[in-house]
């Protein structure tokens, strides 16, 4: 009597793979279907389990589902960092295959760019105004003296795009200023940096900082 063990097929084609994005992204693999030798489809992945990892050796989950289709799109937004993921199918009688091969990405929320003030003075406490990101729920603003932003000087939180201070900023004085997004989860995206001075005093923009 000879033995034998059926192994499931294994996914391919998992996107994305050493890519750099700025969104969550759509996560697909080819279907998984098997053909006997006249052409005939034999086997058909019932469905697959997703598995998201921040470690390469998966000792935490991040993210998983279970899905009948190939391409899955969460529905949480993704902190920035670099990500690990595989599948494996599951056929109709429940049993699972091995996972596929590990693909990784690397998630970054892109910066705003800031639009007032930067390069030259300002006599009085300004208006900062910056431009919108998509993805962007809320916006967080922050001022210094310090160019290490420690302590701030003001703070805040707001869905606009722009910012009046209710306090005065004090006249020939440098002040740092940057701001990052967040998205609907709270997760926050890297600062963009700049400098001003109040005063009749020249400041200039500093080279985007990425935290």
């Amino acid at each position: 009597m000879e033995q034998f063990s059926l192994s499931l097929p294994t996914p391919t084609g998992l996107t994305p793979d050493s890519s750099n994005l700025h969104y969550a992204p759509a996560f697909c693999w080819d279907p998984v279907i098997g053909y006997d030798n006249d052409g005939h489809p034999v086997l058909t992945a019932w469905k697959y389990h997703v598995q998201v990892s921040q470690d390469p050796n998966f000792s935490s989950t991040y993210d998983s589902i279970d899905t009948y289709n190939n391409c899955w799109t969460p529905t949480k937004g993704y902190a920035d960092g670099t990500y690990y993921w595989h599948v494996y199918m599951i056929d109709g009688n429940g049993r699972a295959g091995f996972y596929s091969y590990t693909a990784t990405f690397t998630k970054q929320y892109p910066i705003t760019t800031l639009i007032s003030p930067i390069n030259g003075s300002v006599p009085e406490t300004p208006t900062f105004i910056w431009t919108p990101v998509d993805g962007a729920a809320q916006y967080r603003f922050e001022v210094s003296q310090n160019p290490s932003f420690s302590p701030l000087f003001d703070s805040i939180t707001t869905v606009n795009t722009q910012y009046t201070p209710p306090k005065t900023y004090a006249p020939n004085r440098v002040y740092y200023w940057r701001v990052a997004i967040k998205d609907r989860n709270g997760n926050q995206g890297p600062f963009t940096d700049a400098q001003i001075i109040i005063g009749d005093v020249y400041f200039s923009f500093l080279p985007a900082i990425r935290r």
